[in-house]
């Protein structure tokens, strides 16, 4: 059969831009498969998580549909690292080879999907460039831990890609599937729930299921049917009514991940007015760094904002959306990237405050797709308003490229091991005590006690109620010969969270060290009682028990 000759230069077109994205994404990212797993969050997802070192079982799968490790509750992502692990046990590098082929998928389906809705080869191939190089992208691939990032994308690409043949052909079996493949996202990161207001965003344009804006005399040349306002507005009612599978499979997943994040949510310990002056100021500073990603860390502590930023931050964005929606007719990209880029971020800008940190990296890894699509669109429209030649377009972009890559190619280079990492985020920000507990993590991994002790101080002066540090801290001092100290180190861990199985067992051994066996039988039960079947503890209570038998005699 033969291929008509417009549709073969399509075709290798598209084989071209995608051949260029792979080389380009695995060029940059390639050195992650030497990496080392970090001790934030890899320990408690691989490392140490006896869920996924048991392997792809059915126990196993029953068990991450039940348990809210992490504070999560994300199904398909333990099962997705139990996978890695059967095939590759503890090899960093291959677990970090598969967030980097997911990370490549995501970056294809994005050209496809775009190219699809708009037919724009060239724009929607530089909005995928940009998304698969950015530097502000890096921590969602480059850190194992945030496997959920890559794999519940690569399921909002699938849903996006269902719903935009289903607005085609309308088939009951498109719906299923897409419907399908956003249960799939949910199941691998509940930040999917805005999936159903995105896909509203797309019906505005490039879909334009909307056509509020046209006058009946305008639809009609359009379609050729002389159809009413009133319709027009029935129809837009039955775009939200299509939706509404979607919309109820995210109020659930907002259900259990409430549930699930319950011992992580702060919103109680800050004021509303707080997290809202955090929230806007932290959709200013993603913008910044859009354009200027530099002293980008592991984690951003969370501070105190004046109150005059936070209102010119949110004068900002007021004006912006004013600004967008000015031109909603004419330039309809920016509205709808603009939204896409308020409305995605939504569940982590900080409103439910879950966690110590102010912002992260990886929050921008869906809604950056917005702002992509606004500079991509915007900037190919003024070069053809001004009637200039594509290499007017095509110099500024590839000298763009060119160093979006290199940052993003030694930003990569820090996510190294947790050494290096945490030194870089305590070089912008010394105050950083996430990073000082987990270079404590990696000095003391590497016998550098003394170092480990240091940072963990620095940790309490921060932060003085930290349970992490104050039971590492007084473990290690009780192990150096200072005893007392320690004790009251894993005291005051257990005075902020009376549950710490590990602290008990480790007041446990500085007691049995000590010769007092009775006092230590007295915590490694507490230990046990906290953590049924605690190993350490069970032994602990048997060499107890001889000693003080064999004191009786």
């Amino acid at each position: 059969m033969n291929i008509p000759k417009q549709k073969k230069f399509f075709y290798l077109k598209n084989v071209f831009i995608a051949s260029l994205l792979i080389t380009l994404i695995f060029t940059v990212y390639w050195q992650v498969t030497n990496h080392d797993f970090i001790s934030l969050d890899d320990a408690a997802y691989v490392t140490d998580n006896d869920l996924v070192k048991g392997g792809l079982t059915a126990k196993g799968i029953t068990e991450a549909f039940t348990t809210t490790q992490a504070c999560n509750w994300h199904p398909l992502t333990w099962i997705s690292h139990m996978i890695d692990f059967g095939f590759f046990g503890l090899n960093p590098g291959m677990h970090h080879l598969v967030n980097l082929i997911f990370h490549t998928l995501n970056s294809l389906l994005l050209f496809c999907i775009l190219q699809q809705l708009t037919g724009a080869t060239w724009r929607s191939a530089a909005v995928a460039v940009l998304f698969a190089i950015h530097p502000l992208h890096v921590e969602s691939v480059a850190w194992i831990a945030e496997r959920k990032d890559v794999l519940s994308t690569f399921f909002w690409m699938l849903t996006i890609m269902g719903y935009i043949r289903y607005t085609r052909f309308k088939s009951f079996k498109t719906y299923f599937i897409m419907l399908l493949c956003y249960i799939l996202g949910l199941l691998s990161k509940p930040m999917l729930v805005t999936l159903p207001f995105a896909l509203l965003l797309l019906d505005f344009w490039p879909l334009n299921r909307w056509n509020i804006f046209l006058k009946e005399t305008e639809i009609k040349f359009i379609s050729g049917n002389c159809v009413s306002l009133k319709e027009q507005r029935a129809r837009l009612i039955n775009l939200f009514i299509e939706k509404i599978p979607l919309f109820l499979l995210a109020f659930i997943s907002c259900g259990i991940t409430l549930y699930a994040q319950r011992g992580a949510i702060k919103s109680l310990d800050l004021s509303l007015i707080t997290r809202i002056s955090n929230a806007v100021n932290s959709y200013v500073i993603y913008l910044i760094k859009t354009m200027w990603p530099f002293d980008l860390a592991l984690f951003y502590p969370f501070y105190y904002i004046n109150p005059l930023c936070a209102i010119l931050c949110a004068l900002i964005l007021c004006l912006i959306s004013l600004s967008v929606l000015a031109v909603i007719k004419r330039l309809p990209y920016l509205t709808v990237g603009w939204f896409w880029y308020l409305g995605t971020l939504i569940p982590v800008i900080g409103i439910v405050q879950i966690g110590g940190q102010s912002m992260a990296d990886r929050y921008t890894y869906i809604p950056f797709i917005g702002i992509f699509i606004m500079i991509a669109w915007s900037f190919t429209d003024l070069i053809e308003r001004w009637r200039l030649s594509r290499t007017t377009l095509w110099i500024p972009f590839a000298v763009v490229l060119i160093l979006l890559s290199a940052r993003t190619h030694d930003q990569i280079g820090l996510w190294k091991d947790s050494e290096t990492l945490c030194r870089h985020a305590l070089k912008i920000n010394y105050d950083n005590y996430v990073a000082h507990c987990d270079l404590a993590l990696a000095l003391k991994k590497k016998g550098d006690v003394d170092g480990a002790i240091m940072h963990y101080k620095e940790v309490l002066r921060l932060n003085p109620e930290n349970c992490v540090a104050n039971n590492n801290l007084g473990t290690l001092l009780s192990q150096t010969g200072q005893k007392d100290e320690g004790i009251q180190h894993l005291l005051t861990a257990l005075k902020v969270n009376p549950h710490l199985a590990d602290t008990y067992y480790n007041l446990g051994i500085v007691y049995y060290q000590s010769g007092n066996s009775r006092k230590a039988m007295e915590y490694f039960q507490k230990a046990l009682q906290e953590k049924p079947g605690h190993t350490g503890a069970v032994e602990g209570i048997n060499a107890s028990l001889k000693n003080l038998q064999e004191t009786e005699k």
